[in-house]
């Protein structure tokens, strides 16, 4: 009886516990169900309330102001430009309202802003961006409704809707698969802008807030003069500039010790023995040191002794960022940027002094004349297109697809075929650019905003087109040489870190710099 009584107590018990362990785990499901419901709804209300007062990391200068209040979230200086990061075209509205890649034109209103709903609007239309109904993938504006569609504004570098899925440059025959589009090269066309799956490169965008881009981009603001035949390009508008003029006495200042007046900038890769050949034939040929601002972007060990040179060499300040591979445009901008001097020298890395490269004539020149610019030939260069005129065709320009000699192109030898001689210095002319061996009046140099911070290469077109769309005046004097280390220069370009660079992704560069300065086709 006792065994008996026991056995039946330890079943009711049991069932009491299976009761108690079913009514605790409806609690627990009950309270989870609860939390979603709730978490859903702060999520509804974050996203359509709240969402635009956090801008993505990758904006140069914010467009999204933090307001405090969801009323408030889109305002009038919230516009930004939307710029493809690989190869720099905006995505901005053509005539049919469909959104594709074109030029970023700061006098085109293409500016976009976020809505408090995280649709994507076209800040001059008023419209907003939407799936194509004609079509499976491509993307249209039209009256912003349920419709548009919605985007994540997150700490990103894509423009991500709620879905996962990305704005995309494709071309006209796009069929869906983003992993067979080509980076570079004949096929590398951006027809139209799509919705497709992230791409890790082509789907990189850079939102840059509207006052931040129009900064960046005033050298294209200048107006074109009335024979630029509709061309918006005023850079190239000028396919004949004015004549180099001698200052009234009275505006003359002259250098008295270069070392006083001009700093040598120079942008490297770890070539630190050409660094120090440099420095040491400028000592040779002046008979003193001038002033040397070195940015090196190299990811190198220095040898054993190479630390103890730069240090021992006298006015040399040798900068070592951070980031590695900033590129010939930006790192040049930082010398630049540290000069103190009257005047800044710019030279290849590889340059050599000799009894020709009279610096002393090339400031004399630009102390007693309104040039801003004044620069000679670099020897055994091999690249003579990179002194003249620019020469602009607007027909062929407009017939041209991507950037061509056709439509803008250094006109080799066109400063010594028609030479405009400058008053004073008969050695000298009046040109359009020179090689990378000039003297800048370091004012005029940092006004023009120094050289595109995209062009890791392919820079060199560039300076000079801010200088002309500056309407500033460039000197070449043609017998001021520099020679070029060539020796030297084969030798050390088989190391890994010069190797790459001077390898890889060309044409993406020219594609930056094509994109920045509008030689493309397609004008909207």
């Amino acid at each position: 009886y006792f065994i008996q009584s026991n056995l039946r107590s330890s079943k009711a018990f049991q069932g009491e516990m299976f009761l108690s362990n079913v009514k605790l785990l409806l609690k627990k499901i009950l309270v989870v169900l609860t939390c979603l419901v709730i978490s859903a709804q702060l999520l509804v209300y974050f996203h359509n309330k709240v969402g635009m007062d956090f801008a993505p990391l990758n904006l140069v200068t914010s467009p999204f102001r933090s307001t405090g209040s969801a009323s408030q979230t889109e305002t009038e200086d919230s516009s930004f430009r939307i710029i493809n990061e690989w190869v720099g075209f905006c995505l901005v509205l053509d005539k049919e309202h469909q959104l594709v890649p074109g030029w970023c034109n700061p006098r085109a209103a293409h500016s976009f802003r976020f809505t408090r709903q995280g649709w994507l609007k076209h800040a001059a239309s008023g419209m907003c961006v939407m799936s194509d109904p004609s079509h499976e993938w491509f993307v249209v504006v039209g009256e912003c409704s349920p419709l548009s569609l919605t985007f994540l504004v997150l700490n990103t570098t894509t423009l991500q809707t709620v879905t996962g899925h990305c704005l995309t440059p494709v071309p006209d025959t796009f069929k869906g698969n983003v992993e067979s589009l080509k980076l570079l090269g004949a096929k590398a066309r951006s027809d139209r802008v799509a919705l497709t799956d992230c791409h890790k490169v082509l789907s990189q965008m850079i939102l840059q807030d509207e006052n931040a881009f129009l900064e960046d981009r005033k050298a294209l603001l200048h107006p074109p003069p009335e024979t630029a035949d509709g061309c918006d390009m005023p850079a190239l508008a000028f396919n004949r500039a004015p004549p180099v003029l001698p200052l009234p006495p009275e505006e003359i200042t002259r250098c008295v010790h270069l070392a006083d007046c001009v700093t040598i900038v120079l942008k490297t890769g770890g070539r630190v023995p050409l660094v120090l050949d440099l420095a040491q034939s400028i000592k040779r040929v002046l008979g003193y040191h001038l002033p040397m601002i070195v940015v090196d972007d190299a990811e190198v060990e220095y040898a054993d002794g190479v630390l103890d040179q730069l240090l021992s060499t006298p006015l040399l300040t040798y900068v070592v960022g951070e980031e590695s591979n900033v590129g010939i445009a930006e790192g040049r901008n930082i010398g630049v940027r540290m000069v103190q001097t009257t005047y800044t020298g710019l030279f290849d890395d590889d340059a050599i002094f000799d009894l020709h490269t009279d610096i002393a004539g090339l400031v004399e020149l630009l102390d007693t004349t309104d040039a801003s610019v004044a620069g000679g030939r670099s020897t055994t260069h091999g690249h003579e297109n990179f002194i003249g005129n620019f020469i602009f065709n607007t027909t062929l320009c407009q017939d041209a697809r991507i950037y061509t000699r056709g439509c803008n192109w250094v006109h080799s030898g066109s400063c010594e075929a028609s030479p405009e001689p400058i008053v004073n210095f008969p050695k000298c002319l009046r040109c359009d650019m020179t090689h990378n061996f000039f003297v800048a009046k370091t004012k005029d140099m940092q006004r023009v905003g120094g050289w595109s911070a995209e062009l890791k290469k392919k820079e060199h077109k560039d300076i000079f087109l801010r200088f002309r769309a500056e309407g500033m005046k460039v000197a070449l004097c043609p017998e001021f040489k520099v020679i070029h280390n060539k020796k030297r220069f084969h030798y050390l370009r088989e190391e890994p870190v010069f190797r790459d660079k001077k390898r890889s992704w060309d044409m993406r560069y020219i594609q930056l710099f094509s994109w920045r300065w509008g030689f493309y086709k397609r004008k909207v």
